[in-house]
């Protein structure tokens, strides 16, 4: 049994009505729960695009947000993902500008610049590796070296996946502690590159991230597609 919007009033209702459909048959019990909350915050999760200014984010908020999302899966669990966190008013001033002056940047109590560090994989000591055998971490180290030394490509596409399923990750934690998000794309990425002084050679901005209390935008809620539309077996058709 899967969601359909417009079916149920709400996903309380749908959980509810869902003992004979799939949650039954394959998750029982606080697994069957579980899902019903990510769900949720899967239907509450939007992009605004207005925040609250006064709103401000304690540390330890900020801290479990990170230290959760840091749980991402990652390519050999090499962790791409870095944060640059807009702290300074003035820097903060210089990518609205080059956000082409998108409130959500001046008005949300945090700003997150998420990177994809393409090197990562040859990160001096392996931090991300679990062995702490000398040999195995020989081995490891050369098998990184064989996949990913000569193909910029698959190195930088790595980097991106992981960095953008932290992104996701970041959005949904913030979003159970009753934060508001805003993915964002839309900025000059050269010149807040300059601004953050990345080396683009090894670290590429994937998004940047705007996080607060956001400002309610009647009309926005979610339209997706049938899922029909998007699954194909066995090859794709058009």
């Amino acid at each position: 049994m899967l969601f359909i919007e417009g079916e149920y009033e709400t996903i309380e209702d749908w959980v509810a009505d869902a003992d004979t459909g799939y949650f039954k048959r394959t998750k029982p019990g606080s697994q069957r729960q579980d899902a019903a909350v990510l769900s949720k915050l899967l239907r509450k999760r939007k992009a605004y695009k207005r925040f609250h200014p006064e709103c401000v984010i304690p540390e330890t908020d900020v801290e479990y947000i990170l230290q959760q999302a840091s749980l991402s899966p990652s390519a050999f669990n090499i962790q791409h993902w870095r944060v640059i966190r807009v702290r300074r008013q003035a820097l903060r001033n210089e990518i609205l500008k080059a956000a082409w002056n998108q409130k959500q940047i001046s008005e949300a109590a945090e700003i997150m610049v998420v990177c994809a560090d393409k090197k990562a994989w040859a990160a001096p000591g392996m931090p991300f590796c679990h062995s702490r055998n000398p040999q195995d971490r020989a081995a490891f180290a050369k098998m990184l070296r064989s996949i990913y030394a000569n193909n910029p490509a698959l190195e930088r596409d790595e980097a991106m996946r992981s960095a953008n399923l932290f992104a996701m990750s970041v959005m949904l934690i913030a979003e159970s502690l009753d934060y508001q998000s805003c993915p964002m794309s839309g900025f000059n990425y050269k010149r807040v590159s300059e601004l953050l002084h990345l080396d683009e050679d090894r670290v590429e901005i994937a998004m940047i991230l705007a996080i607060g209390k956001g400002v309610s935008q009647p009309g926005t809620g979610k339209r997706r597609i049938p899922t029909a539309r998007f699954t194909h077996e066995d090859k794709y058709r058009d």
